[in-house]
């Protein structure tokens, strides 16, 4: 019986990845929604593991509030949709021109943060996220409110950045 699934599975996988109808299989739908009341800048970049080098998703976008960004990521054949964390390693916030933050994801975080930090305002961690399965993938949405700009005001007061 345990053969029978795998083949099946096989056959399936096989008939997915071969399948040129089509030019992807999901998509990643990567949401940052801005309920503050301040104007937000986002930079974002992943790296490749494999040497390091950094890959722009998108560069200086700018988030009135009330505002919200929307990027895509196609998966083709059968790849698996990547969590937040591993679409953006590096994610540069900038608060009305003035207050900026550079948040690093795991393996690449290149600084410590302060622990008095609120990791539940960071944009690069994957349960700060709200996933939701939509028809052709799945959503993530991360909602900046005036949480977060206290969060960055406060943490530049403390260690001075």
């Amino acid at each position: 019986m345990k053969k029978i699934a795998y083949i099946l599975l096989g056959a399936v996988l096989l008939s997915v990845a071969c399948n040129r109808d089509e030019d992807y299989t999901a998509i990643g739908y990567y949401v940052w929604k801005n309920e503050s009341d301040h104007t937000i800048t986002l930079s974002s970049k992943r790296y490749r593991p494999a040497v390091g080098l950094p890959i722009i998703n998108f560069d200086n976008k700018t988030l009135k509030p009330g505002k919200s960004l929307q990027e895509e990521y196609k998966v083709t054949g059968a790849g698996l949709i990547p969590p937040p964390s591993k679409f953006s390693n590096e994610m540069i916030v900038i608060y009305d021109d003035t207050l900026k933050m550079t948040y690093q994801a795991p393996p690449y975080e290149m600084r410590s943060p302060s622990p008095e930090h609120d990791k539940k305002l960071d944009p690069t961690i994957d349960t700060n996220y709200v996933e939701e399965d939509v028809e052709d993938g799945i959503r993530y949405t991360y909602t900046f409110t005036n949480d977060d700009y206290e969060d960055v005001k406060w943490l530049i007061e403390q260690i001075g950045r």
